[in-house]
């Protein structure tokens, strides 16, 4: 009996961490880059961690330089 009120209370202090994800595509226009910016913003402020993957589809991938020249 003991036991499941310890193990139960130890799971009341555990902090969960959220991570939420945005995928950035190469062909995005500028203002919904700016959307994507503010929306991570927003995930910081709350707490939570905020992890941007670059996604590729077809042949995308073989030309990399797409990324330098949004930037």
């Amino acid at each position: 009996m003991n036991l499941i009120k310890k193990q139960e209370s130890q799971g009341k202090k555990k902090v969960k961490i959220n991570v939420k994800e945005i995928q950035l595509k190469p062909k995005i226009d500028t203002h919904d880059y700016k959307i994507k910016l503010n929306q991570s913003k927003k995930f910081f402020e709350d707490g939570d961690k905020v992890k941007f993957t670059k996604r590729f589809r077809g042949r995308e991938a073989e030309y990399p330089e797409i990324w330098t020249k949004k930037t």
